[in-house]
């Protein structure tokens, strides 16, 4: 029984490749990606400075906001209530405490963190939904390879895999896929020009 399902696996990839084939797709091996993944991840600037401050505190910076703006407005109702030097010498502080806090989450606004491979699925055959730029439209040529391999084999989906640091994307990888198994079958640049597999 084993043996018929490792037939039956490998008479299925063969029809995949076969339908790639006809349809052009771009003969990525699954090494040529993970070269290709690895050229790529080491381009992107690493995270910066402000970025692991951020991390290594626990994300604090929509609690330093909220205390800056906390900061900034509770001496206006102290200091009606009671104008001693000692508590104006306090709230004095209090404001530079309160600068600070402004200071350190206007830094944090400009923190870039690790670039990271995200896969997506594709949807309606031309687009996918990113986490940190919204809908994405895969380039003219992605989308007629997609809609030629759809037309040999309906039964194959598809997903892109894209390399994002915060609002950053770099050469998406577009995938065949068929159950678990996955065939990169083309690869793009963020100006939509597509990338041919090492020779």
């Amino acid at each position: 029984m084993k043996h018929s399902n490792l037939s039956q696996r490998a008479a299925e990839l063969a029809g995949i490749d076969t339908v790639l084939r006809a349809a052009g797709a771009h003969d990525w091996t699954p090494e040529a990606i993970d070269a290709h993944k690895r050229a790529e991840l080491a381009k992107a600037p690493p995270a910066n400075f402000w970025w692991k401050s951020n991390e290594a505190l626990g994300g604090l910076m929509p609690i330093a906001l909220c205390a800056q703006a906390f900061l900034a407005i509770s001496p206006l109702f102290l200091l009606s209530e009671n104008p001693n030097p000692v508590l104006v010498l306090f709230l004095g502080g209090w404001q530079l405490a309160s600068l600070a806090f402004f200071v350190w989450g206007c830094f944090l606004a400009t923190a870039r963190g690790s670039a990271r491979w995200n896969p997506y699925a594709l949807l309606s055959n031309k687009s996918y939904r990113s986490v940190r730029r919204g809908f994405e439209e895969i380039p003219p040529a992605a989308f007629a390879l997609v809609e030629r391999v759809q037309s040999l084999n309906p039964h194959i989906g598809f997903k892109v895999e894209v390399l994002e640091q915060e609002k950053y994307k770099l050469d998406p990888i577009l995938y065949a896929v068929v159950k678990d198994h996955e065939v990169p079958i083309m690869v793009w640049d963020a100006g939509g020009n597509t990338i041919p597999p090492p020779a």
